[in-house]
């Protein structure tokens, strides 16, 4: 294994591999406030090349909320485009169901730039600026299966839609 994130930038294309953390908790889901772009975005980031992605999300989370966690099943499998700061990314994401053990920092530091943890109630995901917006839509009525999304390629992630969703498959897990 090495060190080197799965992500490849060149130019104003991106192409990156995530894994990312459901943490719910009384019909509600954590996530991070990043209050200087005006958006609320799950934890977690970027896998390493010949990392496994629970594996990665674990590290992720001890990295970047400082506290240990069980990573539970895999709930979405995620084809995202989506244009950021004048870039096109083309993100493969991996969401899982995750258990935090210990407490919650109210503040993390990502880069140089402190975020705060917020609880966002699940079904007013759609009433805030929060990525990615195919949850706000699939997540107040998910049954617990497995589901394969492919976003709508070439839209910005700006307001969800029913068109920012072109396929969902569903496995039952």
């Amino acid at each position: 294994m090495t060190n080197r994130d799965f992500r490849l930038i060149e130019d104003d294309i991106a192409f990156a591999v995530r894994a990312s953390a459901l943490v719910i908790k009384d019909n509600r889901l954590l996530t991070i406030w990043a209050e200087q772009l005006g958006k609320y975005y799950l934890p977690g980031g970027a896998i390493r090349v010949g990392e496994d992605t629970s594996v990665a999300l674990k590290r992720e989370l001890k990295e970047e909320l400082g506290v240990d966690c069980q990573v539970g099943n895999l709930a979405f499998v995620v084809e995202n485009p989506f244009e950021l700061q004048d870039r096109f990314w083309h993100n493969i994401e991996f969401h899982y169901l995750v258990d935090i053990e210990g407490p919650l920092p109210e503040k993390v530091l990502e880069g140089c730039e402190t975020r705060s943890l917020k609880w966002l109630p699940i079904d007013q995901l759609d009433r805030v600026d929060f990525k990615p917006t195919f949850l706000a839509q699939v997540l107040p009525n998910w049954t617990g299966s497995l589901q394969h999304i492919k976003s709508d390629y070439g839209r910005k992630a700006t307001k969800t839609s029913e068109s920012d969703i072109i396929a969902v498959s569903t496995t039952d897990t």
